[in-house]
Parts: C-alpha cells; structure tokens; sequence
C-alpha cells in the first residue's frame, strides 16, 4: 500500500509534466515556433519512462499516452533526428513477469549438472 502511495506521489507530477511538454510541442509546431532542444530531451526522457511504465503496469495513463505517443512519432522525434524503431522494438518483446523469471531460472538451475 505505501509502495503504491509513493510511486504515486512520483508519477502524478511527472505525468502532469510530460502531458504539458507535449501541448507545449505541438503548439510550437502548429505556430511554427522554434522547438527548444532541452524541452525536446526531456520530453524524450519522461515519455520513455512512462512507455516502459505503461508495458509492465497499465495505469489510468494508458489513453492519455496515444496523444503523447503521436506527438513523439510526429514532432519529437524528428526534431531530434530521431525514430521510434527501438522503442517499438522493445515494447514488442513479450513482458516477463517476476514470477516467470524466477521459474525459468530454477529450470536453468534444475538442468545443470
């Protein structure tokens, strides 16, 4: 219960941080304004750490991440020189949970010698 409290208290606000980048990316680009580099890499930083959030957790923050996900395709990572094959390429592999972790090692351990 504490452990969720917290991861909480930390996510709210760089949700809240990522969602205001990304309408603060979009207007630049509609207005034609100049993109700043430093909003670009942290947008990339906070996107990154809620899409990995996203894949081994499903939050309230699932719907909201389809907007975000095209502003990163369409305005980000272009700006960056960037493109989203290793992310995709990562969110593609199948999620391997604590537990199936743990029972493919003992099998590793069982098959030794």
């Amino acid at each position: 219960m504490l452990d969720e409290m917290l991861q909480m208290q930390i996510k709210v606000p760089l949700f809240t941080q990522l969602r205001k980048l990304s309408q603060s990316l979009k207007s630049r680009k509609t207005y034609g304004l100049k993109l700043e580099t430093s909003e670009l890499m942290l947008f990339k930083k906070l996107f990154t750490f809620f899409i990995f959030v996203e894949k081994y957790v499903q939050t309230l923050t699932t719907r909201a991440m389809l907007d975000i996900k095209k502003v990163a395709k369409e305005i980000a990572w272009p700006a960056l020189n960037m493109d989203m094959k290793e992310i995709d390429r990562i969110l593609s592999k199948p999620i391997l949970t604590r537990d199936m972790r743990l029972k493919e090692l003992r099998a590793r351990l069982d098959n030794l010698p």
